[in-house]
């Protein structure tokens, strides 16, 4: 398995093809393993803290608005 990178400028729209791989990878099951294992429920609300705390510093700081406003765009 590969890591597949890519970088997306704002204004920027994916074709048609890279839509379609990223449908189909989001059916593809979940795989675990000892460099990536199952998080337990508490690790969960933990990185949900987190991303909650990260958001609200992040509303405050207009590239980074506009960074998440381009990539709702595209999806």
């Amino acid at each position: 398995m590969a890591i597949h990178r890519m970088y997306v400028s704002p204004g920027q729209k994916p074709t048609e093809e890279q839509v379609e791989r990223i449908r189909q990878a989001a059916s593809f099951p979940i795989t675990y393993d000892e460099d990536c294992p199952e998080l337990t429920d508490e690790q969960y609300a933990e990185f949900a803290r987190i991303a909650e705390k990260q958001r609200a510093l992040a509303i405050n700081d207009p590239q980074m608005v506009a960074k998440c406003l381009c990539l709702i765009c595209i999806i």
